[in-house]
């Protein structure tokens, strides 16, 4: 029996937040490889950022070419841009997406997907592998239920789900250039007031 999602939960029972964080790397600090995956996929998808991390328990959660899916700590590289994206959840839809997102670590990354990318080819994915965007699509919609995305797993960009996620009631976007600290998200709420 497949269980249902309810994508449909109203803003008022939303007491819980998730966090995702949405990024570009210092071409500066990467090595080569994560350099051109970077800007392939920068350039491909027409897009600022690169890259999605999962925040769980004060740790970003996400899929690199080199790891697969690991939880990190918040400063693990040097950024040229971080795009911080909370949004709001019910208690169960955030136990469902914290459960995933922790789950998955360990799993290897989807290099076809990367290079489907580059060459414009959707069929081109390993199953049981996942790249960020599609770890991070399966933990806000399939897995939880928090964001709609209506695109399949493997094919997401990191762009796709940023637009996604922002298109959801009571979402506070907050940028930060370069590697500063993070403020925090009342700032936004503030400013946006």
């Amino acid at each position: 029996m497949s269980a249902v999602i309810n994508h449909l939960a109203s803003v008022e029972e939303k007491t819980e937040f998730i966090v995702l964080q949405f990024s570009r790397p210092d071409p500066d600090f990467e090595d080569f490889i994560s350099r051109v995956i970077s800007k392939a996929i920068c350039d491909e998808t027409r897009s600022e950022i690169c890259h999605v991390d999962c925040e769980v328990n004060d740790m970003l959660v996400g899929a690199h070419s080199n790891g697969g899916i690991q939880a990190r700590p918040h400063f693990y590289q040097k950024w040229k841009l971080r795009i911080r994206v909370r949004i709001p959840a019910t208690k169960s839809q955030k136990t469902a997406y914290e459960a995933y997102v922790l789950s998955m670590v360990g799993t290897p990354y989807d290099t076809k997907s990367i290079i489907g990318i580059a060459l414009n080819d959707s069929k081109l994915h390993d199953p049981g592998k996942l790249i960020c965007s599609a770890f991070g699509k399966l933990a806000v919609d399939e897995k939880s239920g928090i964001v709609v995305v209506s695109k399949t797993y493997y094919l997401t960009s990191p762009d796709e789900l940023r637009i996604a996620a922002s298109a959801t009631a009571g979402v506070i976007q907050l940028r930060v250039e370069g590697n500063g600290p993070i403020p925090p998200f009342a700032l936004a709420a503030g400013a946006a007031a």
